[in-house]
This record gives C-alpha cells, structure tokens and sequence, in this order.
C-alpha cells in the first residue's frame, strides 16, 4: 500500500504488479472478499485465476452509501447498488452472511449462490465476569430516574441508523 498526504489512510494500488507477484507466490486454498470494489474485485480476479474459490463476507447496504455520491443519488440508491451486489456476488463462490436479513436481501436481489448466515463472532464469556455494582453505578449515573438505557459500539455514521435511537 501507500501512504499518501492527501488521506489519512493507506490506498493499495490494485494495478501494482507486485501485488500479482506476491499472490502467486502464495498457496491459496480460497480467497475471501469483502466488497465488490478494490480490492475485492482484484481478490475475485486471483482466486480465479488461480481456480480456488472466491468466498464474498456481504455486510454492506451500499443503498446505504448514497447520501455521499455527488450525482445519480435515487439511480445508486434504488437500482444501481442492488444489481452491483448481484452481479458482484453471482461471480463468487459463496457467500456469507451476518444476519439472516442480509442473507434475505441477497436473495432478494436475485444472488442464487449458496449463503451462509454466520453471525460477527462475539465471546460471551467476556460478560460472565462483569461486576453487578459497576452496571448498577452506571444506570445510577445515567438514568436516575429508572430511564431506559442503552449502548452502541457502532460507528457513527447515517447508515448506522442511530438518531433511530
């Protein structure tokens, strides 16, 4: 990847012939992707060159994405991003997803490959160990009065739906 001044993210460059090499040097059994864009259109291009399968994770309403497009907003939103979905994963092996919604709206879109619902891993564990005195002062804190309480972990953007909240 590079770093560039102009962002505070690295951008890999799909067309760098390094990223061929270093693939190909490799021994794959399946590439999995994440999107139909960048890098999930160059994974999609090795794994098949390479004849393994191409497993897309699906967890991304690009609808969702639209507000931020300068022109053709109602045209992504309503026909574009759906059939960019479609055709992206109808070329993949498989396809995973988080939620039985999403594994809906797949199919939905006319997806035919064969889904997997597999939800974002979380240990539970984690909250077998959580003091009752620590939950107790923090509902005393912010909800006194017995008000409903509730907590995201999500990122704070309009498709995260949170002024739902």
């Amino acid at each position: 990847y590079k770093k560039s001044d102009n962002f505070n993210f690295p951008i890999t460059n799909i067309y760098s012939s390094q990223i061929n090499h270093k693939f190909l040097e490799g021994s794959f059994d399946i590439v999995h992707v994440h999107h139909p864009f960048w890098l999930g259109k160059k994974g999609l291009k090795l794994g098949k060159k390479i004849n393994v399968p191409v497993i897309l994770t699906y967890h991304t309403r690009l609808e969702m994405y639209a507000q931020n497009l300068p022109v053709f907003k109602m045209v992504f939103k309503n026909i574009l991003s759906h059939k960019l979905i479609k055709n992206f994963a109808q070329k993949c092996d498989g396809v995973i997803a988080p939620t039985e919604s999403a594994s809906e709206y797949l199919t939905n879109v006319g997806v035919s490959r064969q889904k997997l619902v597999l939800p974002t891993g979380i240990d539970l564990s984690v909250y077998d160990r959580i003091n009752e005195n620590e939950i107790k002062n923090i509902k005393t804190g912010y909800a006194p009065n017995g008000e409903i309480l509730l907590c995201t972990v999500s990122r704070l953007a309009i498709e995260k739906n949170i002024n739902f909240f």
